[in-house]
């Protein structure tokens, strides 16, 4: 069975993975059109000051975005399974 993220996001497969965390193909299950969307999973423990402030202003900055040639923010959330906060892009 594939990993669900935020109950709506399947993973397919790693894209990639740098300072900030990992990022996975991933499909939306609650869009009738199956769109693909990006799952970037944060690196550092949520109660840890910086890794908090980090999820914060990246979530804040994202969700200010609005031009068709800029990804967009679609959820963000914590992962129980991985111990991580993860945004949907």
């Amino acid at each position: 069975m594939r990993e669900i993220v935020g109950g709506r996001f399947a993973l397919q497969d790693e894209i990639g993975s740098g300072s900030g965390g990992e990022v996975f193909k991933a499909v939306d299950l609650d869009d009738s059109g199956a769109s693909q969307v990006a799952i970037k999973f944060i690196k550092g423990h949520p109660d840890d000051p910086t890794t908090k402030l980090f999820f914060e202003k990246e979530t804040a900055a994202l969700a200010r975005l609005n031009h068709p040639n800029i990804v967009r923010l679609i959820d963000f959330g914590w992962h129980e399974e991985r111990a991580q906060n993860y945004v949907a892009l």
